[in-house]
């Protein structure tokens, strides 16, 4: 977020992305922090497609939403399902 910002002091198409003016300034990174951590990680009840209730934080909310948006537009295609398979060394003794 940090280099958001500052790139945004200098990259006109973030300003215009963002609707800030020229004249006005870029706000401070951490206040994007405080705004995440005090609105989109609150946990809210939501009602979900069962008729449970539930409770799913604002940012989990949003997610889903992005997704269900994609995947209605077919830029999501869910037939190939590829992992991460980054080799993470063992903290084990080879000896035992």
């Amino acid at each position: 977020m940090k280099k958001t910002c500052e790139e945004a002091q200098v990259i006109l198409a973030y300003r215009w992305y963002l609707g800030i003016d020229l004249d006005e300034k870029i706000p401070h990174y951490s206040d994007f922090s405080k705004n995440y951590t005090r609105k989109y990680c609150k946990e809210i009840e939501v009602i979900n497609f069962k008729g449970e209730k539930e409770m799913k934080t604002i940012f989990r909310i949003i997610f889903e939403k992005i997704l269900e948006e994609a995947m209605g537009r077919g830029f999501i295609d869910a037939t190939h399902i590829y992992m991460d398979s980054t080799h993470i060394k063992a903290n084990a003794n080879k000896k035992k």
